[in-house]
């Protein structure tokens, strides 16, 4: 055993997942981009394909929105929690200007903001709109800041306090100035930043406002509450009252408004999963984008009106076009972001399936929006696709009740990825519950899992395990569960030759229980012969085939359930790890003897396939990386992330890789913590000389805006001088082959007459002269080559001169030799040019010969 590795060699470093839906995109006034704010960085997609275009990096916190510059539409402006404000060109991506936004003008206090805004005032002056609280509180206050220096312009206008979330403010443009529209609970706030002049109205009864938004030109303003009705409010004048219209369709509440950029209609969005565009002047004329994948969280308009984005809770942007249909979506990793709800007032973990590996595509699997999961390259950083395992609508909630949806709880693939197990469940404690284990098979010809088998409560409400076994023993593959009757069952693969059906299929082969004790987790040898399972305190060790018990291991009667089990892997096959709460425990299945024992409050335990070591996951987040055949650690980190980590997985690297940490030489360990993201520990310092490396090597014509006028410019400007020791390529490729591919590439039934390619085809295989503005001929790169050489090419494709460098006796004599030499070289190019030069002027009426009749003809 080495040394512990040191911890300050790595840092935690984000690899995916996080939310794309926390904060309104914004699209770029073609409407052909759209901005994403994800954490401290924001993102560019493309709207036809969905896919990422550029990011643009350089806020130490997280983001609260994304603006485009009033004065320059090119120009994106970000703000963070924190104050500080950049500005990207986005085309670019280059960092234009950097602002921290002066917050400490009224106090030292921490102060996180909420939303911001950036306007023109009618004094046509840019300036920041910022929304900000103290920590800890539920209230916020609006303020206005200098765009260029970042000072206070005016400090508590209207003396208004607004909620602090995302959907409270809202500003727009109307004929006399800038207005801004707030919420906070039963309160709307209309105020205009020119004077000052404040308007404040309340909603009776039991109602509050859930969201708001500002009309672009008029002063009219809509809002939202939590009985699922929109109002209009008109008629904010000094001394009078204003008036609202009411539209109600939604029957939960409204979770964002959104008035169309000319004012025309509203677009509003809820819990149901279903986009309303309504009309402004008729409050009964709408229409309806139903059944979205999940209840909707902002809305965005591009500014012609072209695209609508929709970002729904699944952690997904829906780009639609006015008529709702659907145009791409941007999706790189999606989720119920809700605790899963087993039954009413009793939620479940974020994600029930936690993190399993599929060894197809080396892909993360894991739940994605409910009832389904979703197949995440940690590689590529995409999502794959998603499986929809329950097949089932999704039920929205209603007002004043909990719908409970059926959710995949566990899955498990086979050592070759052939094989999907899922197991999904439905317990709202009104009804029976369902339980289903389900089988998959991967079907090559769709290039995903079709459904094999189905079953039915294979335990009486839950599952606790679910494996496959390594590796198939007389052609059979089994499979093994645990649940709630304190049983675990084996499942076999087997022929089905029924009358109705006929191929493979799963049936329960054997049963086994010990001593009336709860079951818990399982694991399978690597050489699939033994399965251990945990029973209360207790690990067992069953002959899977036969079912037969071999052993029990058991270190105190006192200790709490085991709750994980796993078999080492390599030189530790014949050890079994099982901790409990209390700690860590090592048994050798040979000896029947526990080796080890350390204390620990482990929360995930996780084995690297391609190696012996195993991460373990404290519930104070202290990771350890440990063999298990010794109980000194190699790397331990306390407090890796102040989220709570959710699960965790070995991912084996795809090609060959190299670290200085050891323990990341075969496999990278990836972890989901409750933010649902994707966390990693890399190697700050390697990583920055790789990345330095790598840019150093990167050829300049790459470096270079990929525009027509820079396919013009050289990479490299080459010497007359050529460094007489250097290999030199005269000749890369296939003469002629691009053009013979220009050639075929066109579609046979379009393309012209081949006397007229003929004569473009063959002058494409002339070396081409070019001469000096004195008229002489320039040597090109091969004869150069063959003159400093000093020898003669040959006929192959590729040749490879390697010149010998001359002795000083020598040089005047190798110098009286080399021009008779190279006079001979251009004598036979020139006899080749002109012979070729000559095919170009001759009749080409016999390429007829080759074609039909028919075509000969009509040529003709």
């Amino acid at each position: 055993m080495g040394t512990m590795e040191k911890e300050c060699e790595l840092i935690v470093s984000r690899k995916g997942g996080g939310s794309v839906i926390d904060r309104q995109p914004v699209f770029s006034k073609d409407g052909r981009i759209l901005f994403v704010v994800w954490g401290p960085v924001i993102r560019s997609y493309s709207i036809q394909t969905g896919e990422l275009i550029d990011s643009y990096e350089g806020l130490k916190s997280r983001a609260v929105g994304v603006v485009l510059n009033p004065d320059n539409s090119d120009h994106i402006v970000a703000c963070s929690q924190t104050g500080e404000l950049i500005e990207w060109n986005w085309r670019t991506a280059e960092q234009k200007r950097k602002l921290q936004l002066d917050l400490n003008y009224k106090n030292n206090k921490p102060k996180l903001i909420v939303n911001f805004y950036v306007a023109r005032t009618i004094e046509r002056k840019i300036k920041v709109f910022l929304v900000w609280g103290y920590e800890k509180e539920k209230n916020a206050i609006v303020d206005i800041f200098n765009f260029t220096t970042g000072k206070i312009s005016k400090t508590n206008f209207g003396q208004c306090r607004v909620d602090s979330h995302s959907h409270s403010t809202a500003i727009g443009g109307s004929n006399t100035g800038i207005c801004i529209a707030g919420i906070k609970q039963n309160e709307l706030f209309v105020i205009s930043s020119e004077d000052g002049h404040q308007m404040r109205q309340f909603l009776g009864g039991q109602r509050w406002f859930t969201c708001v938004a500002c009309h672009p030109t008029e002063a009219c303003v809509a809002t939202g509450d939590n009985s699922g009705r929109l109002l209009i409010w008109r008629g904010f004048n000094p001394g009078s009252k204003p008036v609202y219209g009411v539209y109600h369709w939604h029957t939960l509440p409204v979770r964002d408004v959104r008035f169309s950029s000319a004012g025309t209609y509203v677009y509003t969005g809820g819990g149901e999963g279903v986009l309303v565009k309504w009309s402004l002047d008729a409050s009964q004329q709408r229409s309806f984008l139903p059944r979205l994948p999940a209840s909707i969280a902002h809305i965005s308009l591009s500014s012609d009106n072209r695209c609508i984005g929709i970002s729904t809770d699944d952690n997904a942007i829906q780009i639609i076009d006015p008529q709702f249909k659907h145009l791409s979506v941007v999706q790189h990793f999606t989720w119920g972001v809700r605790p899963v709800a087993t039954a009413p007032g009793r939620p479940g973990p974020l994600f029930p399936a936690r993190l399993t590996r599929d060894p197809r595509t080396q892909s993360l699997v894991l739940n994605g929006r409910t009832g389904h999961i979703q197949f995440f390259s940690v590689h590529s950083k995409t999502l794959l696709y998603n499986l929809d395992v329950t097949g089932q609508n999704y039920l929205t909630q209603e007002r004043g009740e909990v719908i409970v949806n059926t959710e995949v709880i566990k899955v498990a693939f086979s050592s070759a990825g052939d094989w999907l197990a899922t197991v999904e469940q439905r317990d709202d404690n009104e009804i029976s519950p369902e339980l289903r284990l389900k089988f998959w098979i991967y079907d090559s010809t769709k290039q995903t899992y079709s459904l094999n088998t189905a079953i039915e409560l294979p335990h009486k409400s839950t599952v606790y395990a679910l494996e496959f076994q390594p590796s198939a023993i007389s052609n059979r593959l089994l499979a093994v569960t645990t649940g709630d009757d304190q049983k675990f069952r084996i499942w076999g693969l087997t022929e089905n030759s029924s009358l109705y059906s006929k191929g493979v299929t799963w049936i329960c082969e054997s049963v086994g229980f010990y001593q009336n004790l709860p079951v818990g987790a399982v694991s399978f040898s690597t050489d699939s012969s033994l399965l251990a399972v945990a029973f209360g305190c207790c690990v067992t060790v069953w002959i899977p085939e036969t079912n037969e018990l071999q052993c029990s291991l058991t270190h105190t009667t006192n200790d709490k359930t085991i709750s994980q089990v796993n078999f080492g892997q390599q030189d530790c096959v014949h050890l079994i790890v099982s901790a409990s709460p209390c700690g860590i425990y090592v048994w050798n299945v040979i000896t029947l003897s526990l080796m080890w024992m350390v204390p620990f409050k482990l929360s995930i335990l996780a084995a690297d396939p391609k190696s012996n070591l195993m991460a373990a996951v404290s519930a104070e987040n202290e990771l350890v990386i440990f063999r298990p055949n010794c109980p000194q650690p190699m790397f331990r980190k306390p407090a890796l992330v102040d989220s709570e980590i959710v699960a965790a997985a070995f991912v084996p690297h795809t090609s060959y890789h190299t670290s200085l940490v050891s323990w990341q030489q075969t496999s990278q360990l990836y972890f989901l913590d409750s933010n649902q993201e994707l966390l990693v520990l890399e190697e700050e310092v390697a990583n920055k000389y790789i990345d330095s490396v790598a840019l150093e090597t990167v050829p300049s014509s790459l470096k270079l805006p990929q525009t027509p006028f820079s396919a013009l410019i050289a990479e490299q400007t080459k010497s007359s001088v050529l460094d007489p020791l250097a290999e030199t390529h005269l000749q890369l490729g296939i003469p002629g082959d691009k053009a013979i591919r220009e050639l075929l590439k066109p579609p046979a039934h379009t393309m012209p007459p081949i006397s007229l390619l003929c004569a473009p085809f063959l002058r494409a295989l002339i070396v081409t002269k070019s001469r000096k503005e004195d008229g002489s001929m320039e040597r090109n790169d091969d004869e150069m080559e063959a003159e400093d050489s000093g020898m003669e090419t040959d006929d192959s494709e590729t040749s490879v001169v390697k010149p010998v460098p001359p002795t000083k006796s020598d040089n005047k004599l190798d110098l009286q030799h080399k021009t008779p030499k190279v006079k001979s070289q251009k004598v036979a190019l020139a006899d080749i040019e002109a012979k070729l030069e000559s095919i170009l002027h001759e009749n080409v009426n016999w390429s007829f010969a080759l074609l039909p009749e028919k075509s000969s003809t009509e040529t003709e």
